[in-house]
């Protein structure tokens, strides 16, 4: 009998460790977890269904972690809720932090996110993305071709469809069309779409995927107050941004974005830590600390992971920046 009652014990005291790591990753609440995620410690954080699910998910992660402004979670965004159905709920933050001013997110994601070309036919936004719905809470995505699907939710007293309006008003003004609503990709998209080139390339939109799933690891494990991505030619570099009142955290989060379970296919392949070195000029708060991934199976994945600072090609460089 109390062999029987310690198993029960020991198995619930699993499945709620189990649970609330899960929530490290993907910011998700212990309570939605249970009643609709696999509990069990060895099924992984489920990665985007197909290629077009994948390119939509990093068109949104790109958008996100481009606005360039403080939000009270890094990158904007509270949690990303994954459905048993393969597609994506992004919750979102209400608005920047305010330096100087503070800003509705919802209008700063829909001018990075959504595409539209200016006067001479240049793009703006991500190519393919389209708007498949919108209410007052929700703005939901699909890709150009595809049966992806993203949906952003709006905080409490934020409203998609006023932003959205909003922005369209402004693109009017300015002789620009907005592409968001058109069905079939336009000719200012197909370059992006189909060309290799700086933007958004297929072959690493596995990773931005990766990362959007996995967005609570810069709040959780890395204490970061700001995050920043971009790509350029084949590279990706990310920029995390921590207080050094908190110390390092480099170890927790390389130790949690490369498990074997909840992780991504990476490895550590150099490392530079600048934690005990004095700060150059003398005074200053700043100090980085680099370093370089990449896959475990040795796959020629050109990606760029940056806590504050610049990436090598075909490598995944962290680097975080104390201020």
């Amino acid at each position: 009998m109390g062999g029987t009652r310690f198993r029960r014990i020991w198995r619930g005291w699993n499945i709620l460790h189990t649970v609330r790591t899960r929530g490290m990753y993907t910011g998700e609440s212990s309570r939605w977890l249970m009643g609709h995620a696999s509990v069990s410690r060895s099924t992984p954080i489920p990665d985007a269904s197909d290629s077009g699910q994948t390119q939509l998910e990093a068109a949104v992660f790109q958008a996100l972690t481009s606005c360039g402004e403080y939000t009270p979670n890094p990158a904007g965004v509270v949690r990303t809720r994954i459905i048993a159905d393969g597609t994506a709920v992004v919750h979102v933050d209400p608005r920047s932090a305010g330096f100087p001013n503070e800003y509705e997110l919802t209008q700063l994601i829909a001018e990075k996110l959504l595409p539209c070309a200016d006067p001479e036919g240049g793009l703006q936004g991500q190519a393919g993305v389209r708007v498949a719905d919108v209410d007052r809470a929700d703005l939901a995505l699909t890709f150009v071709d595809t049966s992806a699907r993203v949906t952003l939710r709006a905080a409490p007293k934020s409203r998609w469809n006023n932003a959205i309006e909003t922005y369209r008003e402004s693109l009017e003004l300015a002789a620009c069309k907005s592409l968001w609503d058109i069905p079939e990709p336009t000719e200012e998209e197909r370059y992006f779409l189909e060309a290799p080139r700086w933007g958004m390339r297929p072959g690493i939109d596995w990773l931005a995927s990766g990362l959007l799933r996995r967005i609570a690891l810069y709040r959780t494990f890395g204490l970061a107050f700001h995050v920043s991505a971009w790509t350029l030619g084949n590279t990706w570099k990310i920029e995390i941004d921590t207080d050094p009142a908190h110390g390092a955290v480099h170890s927790r989060f390389l130790a949690a974005i490369t498990d074997s379970v909840y992780g991504l296919p990476l490895r550590v392949t150099d490392a530079t830590c600048m934690c005990d070195t004095p700060t150059w000029p003398p005074g200053s708060a700043e100090r980085n600390c680099w370093y370089h991934l990449a896959t475990k199976n040795g796959m020629p994945v050109a990606t760029g992971f940056l806590m504050g600072g610049i990436l090598s090609n075909q490598t995944l460089t962290i680097c975080e920046t104390h201020h």
